[in-house]
């Protein structure tokens, strides 16, 4: 934990900084639900923001907008378990463990941020090994 000291108005400052300390009273599950809701933000606009790249003539897989368009709600499709075999069953083993993860690191972070760093150093690799080992 930051150590907070008196500052010349007397409020308390994050030692070595001018920068008034935060309050740390919010709860736990508001704390979680607001790092899992801006992880999911953050994911949903890097693939908005990413979405002209598949249609980019020197590195994307298709020619136009309305074919990367096409190609995107055809794998929207198979993920829903039409026309795909078990790509339903293995996107939903990736999903799961996806936010399993997301999840227990929430829990974790607020006990021990080192044993987070750890397990996520671990536990992600292993999450992908998953997708290998049974594509």
């Amino acid at each position: 934990l930051l150590a907070a000291e008196a500052g010349a108005e007397g409020g308390e400052v994050v030692a070595g900084s001018m920068a008034p300390a935060l309050p740390l009273d919010a709860d736990a599950w508001s704390v979680k639900m607001a790092m899992l809701s801006g992880e999911c933000l953050v994911q949903i606009f890097v693939i908005v923001a990413a979405f002209p790249l598949d249609f980019t003539p020197w590195f994307g897989a298709n020619g136009d907008a309305a074919a990367s368009w096409r190609g995107f709600v055809d794998g929207v499709r198979c993920i829903g378990g039409h026309e795909c075999g078990r790509t339903p069953l293995y996107f939903a083993l990736y999903a799961l463990s996806f936010y399993v993860n997301h999840v227990a690191f929430a829990v974790l972070n607020h006990v021990s941020t080192t044993v987070t760093a750890f397990c996520a150093a671990v536990a992600y690799p292993l999450q992908l090994l998953l997708l290998w080992a049974f594509p």
